[in-house]
């Protein structure tokens, strides 16, 4: 379940307040259901079991608007879980269940530069990353110690904090990112700007991105 909207009040960490005005776009997320429990594949991609994902998910914030954009595709570039949703501020909802997209590459990576989505020849949809990434193995993600699932027995707590050195890409701890976008959205003669965050987890080939092999960098 995802929710966009506006916030106000204050955020607190490491012991720095930050107030927040009532213009403050966000998403919450909440995820459930089945995650890997127990003991991980022995053996090593492309043997084991995680030799191909290719994940996308954009929710994106406008003035009185939300849209939200996610992708699972095959090795051949087929998706298998593919949708979008344009949300109007009285709730209204316009959905399309094919968008096609093109990405951009930063070189000799796996990121993307920039992403750009054509609902249905009317609405297209631009990101374009404008900030900082968030590793998503501080959420439990392929991380190798706090991964979903792992028993740490009554109580255990700890927590990760990567430089941003260490959160370029090459590092396994941050190949899975939720980076910073700004979202440029044209709708018919209707045009504006907004935020977001672009999540990218890309293992194993994609043809029409020109991915190959487990981990090798975009052409």
């Amino acid at each position: 379940m995802t929710q966009n909207g506006h916030w106000s009040g204050w955020l607190s960490v490491d012991g720095a307040r930050v107030d927040v005005g009532a213009d403050w776009a966000g998403t919450r997320d909440r995820s459930w259901g089945i995650r890997p429990v127990g003991a991980a594949e022995p053996q090593p991609p492309p043997q084991g079991n995680f030799h191909q994902f290719f994940w996308l998910w954009t929710p994106c914030n406008f003035e009185d608007r939300s849209l939200f954009f996610h992708s699972n595709d095959d090795g051949e570039g087929s998706p298998w879980n593919r949708r979008a949703v344009l949300v109007g501020a009285n709730g209204g909802e316009r959905h399309y269940a094919d968008p096609a997209f093109v990405a951009e590459w930063q070189p000799g990576t796996r990121r993307l530069s920039k992403l750009t989505a054509d609902f249905d020849g009317k609405t297209r949809l631009t990101l374009t990353p404008s900030g900082p990434v968030f590793a998503m193995s501080g959420l439990g993600y392929t991380h190798p110690v706090w991964g979903h699932g792992f028993d740490h027995g009554d109580l255990e707590v700890s927590h990760d904090s990567l430089s941003e050195a260490e959160r370029m890409w090459g590092n396994p701890l941050a190949m899975h990112v939720q980076a910073l976008i700004r979202a440029d959205l044209a709708d018919g003669d209707r045009s504006e700007s907004g935020v977001g965050v672009l999540e990218q987890l890309f293992v194993g080939p994609h043809a029409p991105t020109g991915l190959t092999r487990l981990m090798d960098p975009a052409p």
